[in-house]
């Protein structure tokens, strides 16, 4: 989207470089449920056709 970010998104960069600690990062967050949630998929919003198009393993 034009290069834009949310707020949260810019926190998560500061955090990943070590700018910001995790505890101030989620006193400041917008949401700090939903920047929980972006933590742990690592700034990834959505699934990727890539990632939809991953074969899956068969069970043996």
């Amino acid at each position: 989207y034009y290069g834009m970010q949310t707020f949260d998104q810019a926190l998560l960069a500061h955090v990943q470089k070590g700018l910001v600690s995790m505890e101030d990062a989620l006193r400041a967050a917008t949401h700090p449920h939903d920047f929980k949630l972006l933590v742990a998929s690592d700034g990834q919003r959505s699934t990727s056709v890539e990632q939809v198009m991953e074969p899956q393993p068969t069970a043996a």
